[in-house]
């Protein structure tokens, strides 16, 4: 259209550091130490999900997990494309756009 062709953006911004060597041993350290908390939190079972209560012993306490997240989103997140002149270049602005930032916190009961 007008000389113009839809092309397919060949870089991102978004970095997946999930595989790094520090965040892999970190993980494998996080796992093992909620493994030893398991024993003293509720289980959730059937469709329902009725809580089975731990069993402690005396002067043990049930452990709560409770969870923070957090997620960033960019208005320029996910834009693949973009149109530019056969052989030319498209100029992209500075920064990652306008920020949404959204949060929950969570508590198994």
């Amino acid at each position: 259209m007008l000389g113009y062709y839809h092309q397919q953006q060949k870089q991102g911004i978004y970095y997946d550091g999930h595989e790094r060597e520090d965040v892999v041993e970190y993980r494998k350290t996080f796992l093992s130490k909620m493994a030893e908390f398991e024993k003293y939190m509720a289980t959730y079972e059937g469709e329902n999900m009725k809580r089975v209560p731990p069993i402690l012993t005396p002067g043990e306490k049930e452990h709560l997990l409770v969870v923070h997240d957090e997620c960033i989103f960019y208005s320029n997140d996910g834009k693949r494309g973009t149109w530019a002149k056969s052989g030319e270049l498209p100029l992209h602005k500075k920064g990652n756009g306008s920020l949404w930032k959204t949060q929950t916190n969570r508590q198994a009961n």
